[in-house]
């Protein structure tokens, strides 16, 4: 479980087939993702959660083709790209070219 704030030069880093809890986490990223998701990932959320970048990037980059990333809890969640980025966004492998995520499951929508 991560809670608190991280400050610039910081970011997360969540490894193959994870599942991580946010709780009232804000990440403020300016030179990459704010969150790196590898392969497979489950962030579940709680409390307020906010995300954001101001590097050309998305706020959470789900790596990469093929693989999912799921989100889900009674919290929420505020992505805000970079430059022109998605919030939540992907690339293919060995590419360094944003794209739209190929999979993401959303538990609910507020």
């Amino acid at each position: 479980m991560l809670t608190g704030t991280l400050h610039s030069g910081t970011h997360l880093i969540i490894d193959k087939d994870a599942t991580v809890t946010l709780r009232n986490v804000t990440i403020n990223e300016t030179s990459s993702p704010g969150i790196n998701c590898i392969y497979n990932t489950h962030i579940i959320l709680e409390g307020t959660n906010t995300i954001t970048t101001n590097s050309v990037s998305p706020a959470i980059l789900a790596c990469y083709d093929n693989y999912t990333l799921t989100i889900s809890g009674s919290g929420t969640l505020t992505a805000t790209g970079g430059n022109q980025s998605a919030g939540i966004g992907s690339k293919g492998k060995g590419t360094r070219e944003y794209r739209p995520l190929s999979l993401i499951t959303i538990a609910r929508v507020s």
